[in-house]
């Protein structure tokens, strides 16, 4: 499974079984339990033991100097913009190492493409050099 597909996974099972709130942090928690509660069927390894969001942003600081800022988040209900965003959080807090050795292949970066619009990370997922990446 790719980023993508685990993302819109639990994207879809927390829509279905919670809704979305108008607290992306509620959100955001709600969805980070369901990869927890999936990651062991998968063969992605978590990087950091977290409970909520702000427990995983410490760690995050802690280890990488880095953060999962809310403030970037697309809106819940632009679904297809969302997934992708959480599909880098997932590539972000996964461990790379376990994933490569253990299926021996070439995982790509989310690239940047510049403006930041759906139709041109549409277009690159739809391109020839993405499908031809095995994942």
């Amino acid at each position: 499974m790719s980023y993508i597909e685990i993302a819109e996974l639990i994207y879809k099972r927390v829509l279905d079984k919670y809704g979305f709130s108008s607290d992306s942090s509620k959100d955001l928690n709600l969805l980070l339990m369901e990869l927890k509660n999936m990651i062991g069927k998968t063969h992605f390894q978590l990087k950091h033991d977290f409970t909520n969001i702000d427990d995983l942003n410490e760690q995050l600081k802690l280890s990488d100097g880095k953060s999962v800022d809310l403030i970037l988040a697309p809106n819940r209900y632009q679904d297809k913009e969302f997934i992708l965003w959480l599909a880098v959080i997932l590539q972000n807090i996964t461990d790379h190492n376990a994933l490569n050795q253990r299926d021996k292949k070439i995982y790509l970066p989310i690239k940047s493409l510049g403006k930041d619009n759906g139709e041109a990370i549409l277009a690159y997922l739809n391109s020839e050099d993405f499908n031809r990446a095995e994942f």
